[in-house]
């Protein structure tokens, strides 16, 4: 989570400062090397939601979203994702 407001173009280059972390591998303790993938779901009060709660299920969503990109990459909650989301259900 973010605290302070930051326009989304910030929100862009945060995303892909901690994309560009998992692209390189993690090496182990016992020197093996660990490849690890990232899907980020971002969600901002108080433009899509003023409770907490909402803002967590927001940003899952937006992730799951990110996930059908196949590899590294980020989503910003739109409510049309929501939509998707229900018809699932």
């Amino acid at each position: 989570m973010v605290r302070e407001s930051e326009p989304a173009e910030r929100l862009d280059e945060f995303a892909e400062k901690l994309l560009e972390i998992f692209r390189e591998p993690f090496v182990l303790a016992d020197f093996q090397t660990a490849y690890v993938s990232a899907s980020i779901g971002i969600a901002c009060i108080p433009f899509d939601t003023g409770r907490l709660r909402e803002l967590v299920v927001f940003a899952e969503t937006a992730m799951y979203e990110a996930k059908k990109n196949r590899g590294p990459s980020y989503s910003f909650y739109r409510p049309k994702m929501n939509v998707n989301r229900e018809r699932r259900y």
